[in-house]
């Protein structure tokens, strides 16, 4: 009981500091989405006319949601189809909702036909959502036609509100997205680089347990690199010609990525190093000498993302004082370490370390300087309009396009095609409701729907996760709004508070969904007794009407057409140690003297993260589904641990090359080890999608012995050749030779421990 309310206590002081704690971007867009939503209800009000006043509310806050981000072209194209879209789903709802033989048909077309707009992508999905969204809530308010005429207008002047708020900078600053895709990229790496190259979390029992460290720093580096890279592509693809800045945002871009990369591979190198260091003292010792300069990177790598953010010129005194206090914290390490470690293996492994920190620095410095050229006495090209173009290759790529999308369309109406199994699952539950509400005159029925709307995912982890989150906010905000409600009766404060609680709730907008939902049932009941003095009740009649509406959605997020992640995560795991084989491939390609491999291992390196990425993010869904509907989890978390391990082996054999003598020869044996270590890996790819139990691959122990003592052989004539070289003529070059050796020695060990694990393992 003592556990349970402890728990409970440290879960809401968890909330309330979040709730109070928001970034420059939220407090920036919870003051925009204040003006957009607060505004209008107020003018209806003093005006007579709350109904159209909540009507323009609407307008802007749903064509608020229809946003994608990235460029400004996207965006007002996804909230100008949302906003036309809206429009006229307001006006056909208000005409039909009287009915229950034309709401419940249209219901079912409606949430159909724009489910099935998530085929094109993240703007076809949120514009399909809103849509929705607006026929639901307005179809529980019918009317005549001239209040629909009206309703139109209102949602247009809403949408056209929400877009001039959100894009009036588009002609002043046409690079912002790019530069906050980037800011957000570098400001990712510098928190992964804080967090996981960190030698002073204690010591390391397993790499699942700095895997569970570092998971959610991984995920966050991966949704910014895409982020950037997509808003790259799309910057890139918009402009007539190759801009010098354009060149200059990719190439940032790239920086970043090989950031990420050499990141991933300081971490591996540190915790090799740690691991052969048997005394405690001078593990700790050490540990604190690698923390500093690892946290001087983090806060120039932070400083570095500001800049790019503001687009401002950098300070450059105060980028080489950084540097100097980088180079200053190198110093003392390496001068401490042969005074500390007086086993030659163990320090050898620690220069590693150094070496990698040297490549971060290399690499911060390129970055620096390709911002410099960007941002140092830089005039932005304006955009050439080519003048006299003939209106027929527009013409012709429209109907492309169109044709294209038609073809997409009908090849995803098939219940093979999850988009479709999802949106006739989300009509059909919609329209249940509907067909409820609607003859029994439930009060503010159309909140059951709706529900079900913002709860119901493809997935039944989501869904459940979502229903917890919407219900539990719903309960906490309505009876904080029944409090306010019964107590405050004054207007001025009424709109004060409208203000204040509006603030709070959108800017949770893209943070945590239970703290958004408990402020949003804050502001929605605030608002309907404000407009329309509906009282306290409206808050009880808000939580039923929710708990319905997720009971709902539950239940059809289970039993109605449900794919399990069980079902999908074999064919995730095996496209992932596919990717972790031609990255694999790749770099030992490289170590084997292809130099022209180093064109396919940058590609390679974003496949491999991107499958671990993904296969990561479906097993935190199979977590969430049902206990009878997750199989093997234990054997399906090491999995997932083992392909994420071996693609971070490879990430730093990768990085290691670079500091590296080009001329330095190939490891003797090391073609042979690569060639069985790749017919093992196809092996279990054939294995993890087919099902099968690994041990029944007969191939697997025997090339995996054969793969051992290739190891074994390779390691021993390596180091038999660099102990005769140094006994002939030691010199320096030796001593760097056999630091070399003994990464790479201890990476391919773990590598080929990683595989050894991976076929120890059943997968069902």
């Amino acid at each position: 009981m003592q556990d349970a309310v402890r728990s409970l206590t440290s879960s809401v002081r968890y909330y309330m500091r979040t709730a109070f704690q928001l970034d420059k971007a939220s407090i920036t867009g919870g003051i925009r989405m204040t003006l957009i939503t607060v505004l209008p209800i107020i003018v209806g009000a003093f005006l007579k006319r709350a109904d159209l006043g909540v009507m323009v509310f609407m307008g802007g806050l749903y064509a608020i949601l229809a946003d994608v981000g990235g460029l400004y072209r996207t965006r007002a194209f996804a909230m100008g189809i949302a906003t036309l879209g809206i429009s006229l789903a307001a006006f056909v709802a208000t005409l039909i909702g009287g009915s229950v033989w034309l709401a419940v048909p249209l219901m079912l077309l409606c949430a159909f036909g724009c489910g099935m707009l998530g085929v094109f992508g993240n703007v076809g999905s949120k514009v399909g959502f809103v849509v929705v969204g607006i026929f639901i809530i307005v179809m529980g308010s019918p009317a005549s036609l001239l209040l629909a005429g009206e309703r139109l207008g209102s949602f247009v002047l809403g949408g056209a509100w929400a877009m001039l708020l959100t894009l009036w900078l588009w002609p002043w600053q046409p690079l912002q997205p790019v530069q906050d895709a980037l800011s957000a990229y570098y400001q990712a790496v510098s928190e992964f680089i804080g967090h996981s190259c960190r030698p002073d979390q204690g010591p390391r029992k397993s790499g699942v347990q700095w895997n569970q460290l570092v998971q959610s720093e991984r995920a966050g580096v991966h949704a910014a690199q895409n982020t950037a890279h997509e808003v790259m592509l799309m910057f890139r693809s918009k402009r007539e010609e190759s801009s010098a800045q354009g060149r200059l945002f990719l190439l940032l871009t790239l920086s970043a990525d090989r950031l990420f990369d050499a990141a991933i591979a300081l971490a591996e190198s540190t915790e090799v190093a740690l691991s052969t260091i048997d005394s405690h003292t001078e593990k700790q010792e050490i540990s604190a000498l690698l923390n500093a300069p690892v946290q001087q990177i983090a806060l120039i790598l932070k400083r570095l993302a500001a800049q790019i953010e503001r687009g401002t010129a950098l300070h450059e005194m105060v980028w080489h004082e950084d540097l100097q206090r980088l180079d200053t914290l190198e110093e003392q390490l390496r001068e401490a370490l042969p005074h500390l470690l007086p086993d030659y293996a163990a320090l050898a492994r620690l220069r590693n370390v150094l070496r990698l920190l040297k490549h971060v620095r290399a690499e911060m410095e390129t970055a620096f300087g390709y911002a410099r050229r960007l941002y140092t006495g830089r005039s932005f090209e304006s955009s050439q309009v080519q003048k006299g173009r003939s209106s027929w290759p527009w013409l012709h790529t429209l109907r492309s396009r169109v044709n294209e999308r038609l073809s997409l369309l009908v090849d995803n109406l098939t219940p093979r095609s999850l988009i479709f199994r999802h949106a006739l699952r989300l009509a059909v539950a919609t329209t249940l409701a509907v067909a409820c509400y609607i003859p029994l005159r439930i009060p503010n029925g159309y909140w059951i729907p709706l529900t079900i709307l913002f709860i119901l995912k493809p997935d039944y982890g989501g869904t459940r996760l979502r229903a917890s989150q919407r219900v539990l906010g719903t309960m906490l905000g309505g009876l904080a709004a029944t409090l306010l409600v019964a107590t405050v009766h004054n207007e001025i404060l009424v709109i004060a508070l409208l203000f204040l609680i509006a603030f709070f709730t959108f800017a949770h907008l893209s943070g945590d969904y239970g703290i958004f939902v408990v402020f949003l049932t804050l502001f929605v009941v605030l608002m309907l007794d404000f407009s329309a003095h509906d009282g306290w009740g409206i808050a009880l009649i808000r939580i039923a009407n929710t708990g319905i509406g997720g009971l709902i959605a539950i239940l059809f997020g289970y039993l109605f057409w449900p794919q399990w992640e069980l079902e999908r995560m074999p064919a995730q795991l095996a496209r992932t140690i596919t990717a972790n084989r031609e990255y694999f491939h790749c770099v030992m390609a490289v170590y084997l003297g292809e130099t022209h491999a180093w064109d396919a291992v940058h590609q390679a390196s974003r496949c491999a993260h991107l499958e671990n990425a993904n296969t990561s993010a479906s097993f935190q869904r199979l977590l969430s589904e049902p206990k009878n509907k997750q199989g093997a989890v234990e054997r399906f978390y090491a999995l997932v641990t083992y392909n994420q391990h071996f693609s971070d082996r490879i990430t730093a054999l990768a990085q290691h090359i670079r500091t590296l003598d080009r001329q330095q020869q190939a490891l003797p044996g090391l073609t042979a080890f690569v060639q069985q270590t790749e017919e093992i890996l196809r092996d279990l790819e054939a294995a993890v999608s087919t099902g099968r139990h690994l041990s029944e691959v007969e191939t697997l122990d025997q090339g995996l012995t054969h793969v051992q003592s290739v190891l074994k052989t390779l390691l021993e004539q390596c180091y038999s050749d660099f102990a005769t070289r140094q006994q002939q003529q030691p010199d320096t070059s030796s001593q760097e030779a056999v630091n070399a050796a003994s990464f790479v020695e201890a990476q391919l060990d773990r590598l080929t421990n990683d595989v050894i694990g991976m076929t120890q393992l059943p997968v069902s």
